[in-house]
């Protein structure tokens, strides 16, 4: 499976290539010995029904979970449970499993947002007790992030089962690989942090296959198709808000521009304060036809759980216009903490399969793995220790 299977762009010519040779001459250098060049992996969340619920989910009103149940705790009104499921590699399928109980005259509604919760699309509607599998994967395909909205109508409705399973496509570049001999494996947790992001096409025939900017319901001015300024006019401007569950420790930005004009260029600003002033974070200077802009903020006031990120643009007698721009707001998780994690790698040697499990009972730890052959790497698994 990769990100173009639906034919839009042909097979990879990664899927011939061999390491050591072609273009992967590279790769032995980078610790690749594995072989094939299309990754593919799962990614599972098997939602907690009791008490962590509430604390963990993006949304969480007029529920309870007595007895690892979920159900509503006022039938004169909806519950709502939202999650969001975010990945480090691109969905290409995906599913969720709901273990539905519905009451008389109730109902279970399932809705999809891929842009942080800024617009929905209704997926399903329950009205049957018993377990239901829900296809997102044309919902989910080619995004990184998207949210499930769970509504719960009625006396006796609730959920005893909740789980995503997600295929994934990623680099085998960050994957931990091992030779014959002696393998030191180091497993760290990293920061306790997520990250919230804006990136859509500045193309509108992007849409469909891709977000678009404008998904992200931007506020501009002078500001026309392909985030060009308006030539007629001297300047434009384009702003984001977004809004983080836990304080922001730190935000970055990139803007790959057009400022033909040395006299025009964009002015990247952010407000704190819900837009009522604005600081410059950095200049995208004129006459450039094609050049990038990056910047990191790391002096974001205390406390601070929301941003207005603006372009303010300036424009001489000649294109100013923005080709890709991102923000990622890094925020500290608000439950976050540390469970022991089990670390299973398979691998065969010489056609024998092999195994090794480690559980790591600290955020970080470093163990070895022996292998008295050539290994050939087949699958590396983690998840929450049993």
């Amino acid at each position: 499976m990769f990100v173009n299977m639906d034919g839009t762009s042909g097979t990879p010519g990664a899927l011939t290539g061999r390491i050591g040779q072609d273009s992967f001459a590279y790769c032995r250098k980078f610790g690749d010995l594995a072989p094939g060049r299309i990754g593919n992996g799962t990614l599972e969340y098997t939602v907690p029904l009791d008490d962590n619920l509430e604390r963990v989910a993006w949304r969480f009103e007029n529920l309870h979970t007595p007895d690892g149940r979920l159900s509503v705790r006022d039938s004169s009104r909806d519950g709502v449970l939202e999650i969001r499921n975010p990945s480090s590699y691109v969905y290409l399928k995906g599913e969720v499993t709901l273990g539905a109980t519905v009451g008389a005259g109730g109902s279970i509604g399932v809705a999809y947002s891929d842009n942080h919760g800024l617009d929905w699309r209704d997926v399903a509607r329950i009205d049957k007790a018993g377990s239901r599998v829900i296809d997102l994967s044309r919902w989910i395909f080619r995004r990184y992030d998207y949210r499930v909205r769970l509504v719960l109508r009625g006396a006796g409705t609730g959920l005893d089962g909740l789980r995503f399973r997600h295929d994934v496509q990623h680099s085998q570049r960050p994957l931990p690989a091992l030779d014959k001999g002696v393998n030191t494996i180091t497993f760290s947790t990293g920061l306790q942090e997520a990250t919230m992001t804006i990136e859509g096409a500045a193309d509108p025939a992007s849409r469909g296959r891709q977000l678009v900017y404008t998904d992200f319901h931007p506020q501009t001015k002078n500001i026309g198709e392909r985030l060009l300024i308006d030539p007629t006019k001297a300047g434009g401007e384009l702003s984001y808000t977004l809004q983080t569950p836990g304080d922001i420790t730190r935000m970055n930005i990139l803007t790959h521009y057009r400022a033909r004009d040395r006299r025009g260029g964009w002015d990247v600003q952010v407000s704190f304060d819900n837009g009522q002033t604005f600081r410059s974070a950095s200049r995208c200077e004129g006459g450039r036809v094609a050049f990038g802009n990056y910047v990191e903020l790391n002096d974001v006031p205390a406390g601070s759980r929301s941003a207005v990120v603006r372009w303010v643009g300036t424009t001489g007698y000649n294109a100013t216009m923005i080709f890709n721009h991102r923000i990622d707001a890094d925020y500290r998780l608000p439950q976050a903490g540390f469970r022991p994690v089990q670390i299973t790698y398979l691998w065969d040697e010489d056609g024998v399969p092999k195994k090794d499990e480690h559980v790591a009972r600290q955020p970080a730890e470093t163990y070895q793995i022996r292998c008295a052959g050539k290994p050939i790497m087949k699958s590396i698994i983690l998840e929450l220790a049993p």
